[in-house]
C-alpha cells in the first residue's frame, strides 16, 4: 500500500483527485476531500474536510474558512494511492496503518463480519448513493470513503454501548433451582446428585504406600423423594 502527496494542481483536482494536509501518517485520510467549483461565488472553488468548508482560489491557497478560519492562507496538497493486488485473494490482509500493538503482528485476518463491519457496509451505502460515478474513483478516494464508513460505524458501535448496561462484575455460575418444580425421576435423581456433591464424597485413603487412611463424614441424600415407578420385570421399585 503506497500514498503519493504532491503539490496542488487545478485540472487535477477538478477531475477528482483527493485534496487536502498530509498527516504524520501518510494512510490518514482524514483531513481531505472532494474539490469542486464554488458556484457564483468568490472563492471559486470549495472542499470540506472535516465538517469545515474551505474557500479555495485557482492555486489552491486557502481563502475562507467557516467555521473555523484555522485553515485560512494554508496550500492544499493532493493525494493519490495505490492499494495493489496483494490482498485480491484470500483473507489475511496487513494493515496499512501499522502493527496493532503489543502482542499483535500486522496482519488482519479478516475471517468473519463483525457489528462494525454490517454497520459500515449500511454506511458505506448511503454514502455513495450521493457520490457521481462511485465506480471510476481512484484507490486513494475509494479508501477515503471507506474509512469515513468505518469512522461511523464507530460512532455507532459507541452509541450502541452507550445504549445497553454494561457487563456484569459479579461472575456466578450457580443456578437456583426449586426443588417443587422438579417433574420427573430424572430430574430428580440429578438434582439429588448436585446437592450431594456440594457437600464433599466419601473418601477413603490407602496405606499400601504409606498413605494415613482418610474417611470423611458421609452425608445423608437430600429428601426430594421419587415418585412411584412401575415394577421392573423381574423386581421391585428402586
Amino acid at each position: 500500500m503506497t500514498y503519493n502527496w504532491t503539490t496542488f494542481n487545478l485540472q487535477d483536482a477538478l477531475s477528482g483527485t483527493l485534496v487536502g494536509f498530509r498527516q504524520t501518517n501518510e494512510y490518514d485520510l482524514s483531513k481531505t476531500g472532494v474539490f469542486e467549483r464554488n458556484m457564483n461565488k468568490v472563492p471559486n472553488y470549495k472542499v470540506v474536510i472535516g465538517g469545515v468548508v474551505l474557500g479555495v482560489n485557482k492555486n489552491g491557497v486557502i481563502e475562507t474558512s467557516q467555521p473555523t478560519s484555522a485553515y485560512i492562507g494554508q496550500t492544499l496538497q493532493m493525494v493519490t494511492a495505490e492499494m495493489g493486488d496483494y490482498g485480491a485473494v484470500g483473507r489475511s490482509l496487513t494493515r496499512s496503518s501499522g502493527s496493532s500493538g503489543e502482542g499483535f503482528n500486522d496482519v488482519a485476518v479478516l475471517a468473519n463480519i463483525e457489528p462494525r463491519d454490517q454497520f459500515a457496509v449500511q454506511v458505506l451505502n448511503a454514502i455513495l448513493i450521493h457520490t457521481d460515478h462511485p465506480e471510476s474513483f481512484d484507490d486513494a478516494k475509494c479508501l477515503m470513503y471507506s474509512r469515513a464508513a468505518y469512522r461511523w460505524a464507530q460512532a455507532m458501535m459507541i452509541a450502541a454501548a452507550d445504549s445497553r448496561d454494561g457487563e456484569s462484575t459479579t461472575q456466578s455460575t450457580a443456578v437456583d433451582v426449586n426443588s417443587g418444580d422438579l417433574q420427573s425421576n430424572t430430574e430428580k435423581l440429578l438434582y439429588n446428585i448436585g446437592q450431594y456433591l456440594k457437600e464433599g464424597v466419601s473418601i477413603k485413603g490407602s496405606t499400601e504406600f504409606g498413605a494415613s487412611p482418610v474417611q470423611t463424614r458421609i452425608l445423608e441424600m437430600p429428601t426430594v423423594t421419587l415418585e412411584d415407578a412401575p415394577s421392573e420385570p423381574g423386581g421391585e421399585n428402586t
